[in-house]
């Protein structure tokens, strides 16, 4: 059982949580948010009648995360490839890679790859080593252990504190999904 203030203090509650999501934008469904249920309590000879008060805080829903690129093609650490390499997912590439790389999805350079290459893809990822062009029709990313020497064509690039960049950069449109 609450007292007076406290009852007071989580009604407060109550509404700065329930206005949080509209604050941020968050679309909240029927049912969502804060709940508060006041069942009154038995009340004593002594004691005032003072509503119980359950709070129950209930998150709103998230929008849903699209299914993560699923990775088909890995070239494995111990693992060279020299040629071209084409696949229709997404590749993954911890190894050595010498030649062409092409695919519609995305393609990661791990740390310790080390890739001479032309890469065509719609989204490029590099923690490890890059020798060559790029050419991404999406985003183009440099982690801080990234190392790129040679052309880079994307519509969007994002190069963290600490990774190397040595050549030209050109920035294109970027293509723009249903979700982006």
């Amino acid at each position: 059982m609450f007292r007076k203030r406290e009852e007071a203090e989580w009604s407060r509650l109550a509404r700065a949580l329930s206005n949080r999501g509209a604050e941020e934008g968050v679309e909240q469904e029927q049912g969502e948010g804060v709940v508060i249920d006041e069942t009154p309590a038995a009340a004593s000879p002594s004691t005032p009648t003072v509503p119980d008060v359950n709070v129950t805080i209930v998150r709103p829903r998230q929008v849903a995360e699209p299914a993560s690129d699923e990775v088909e093609t890995v070239i494995g650490e111990r693992s060279t490839w020299e040629g071209t390499l084409r696949a229709e997912h997404s590749i993954r590439i911890k190894g050595k890679v010498e030649g062409d790389v092409e695919t519609p999805r995305a393609v990661y350079i791990e740390e310790p790859a080390q890739v001479k290459a032309r890469i065509a893809a719609s989204v490029v990822v590099v923690a490890g080593q890059l020798e060559g062009a790029v050419n991404c029709t999406g985003r183009v990313e440099l982690r801080s252990t990234g190392r790129v020497t040679g052309e880079v064509q994307a519509g969007v690039i994002v190069i963290q504190e600490g990774a190397y960049f040595d050549g030209s950069l050109r920035m294109t449109q970027p293509n723009r999904t249903p979700s982006g």
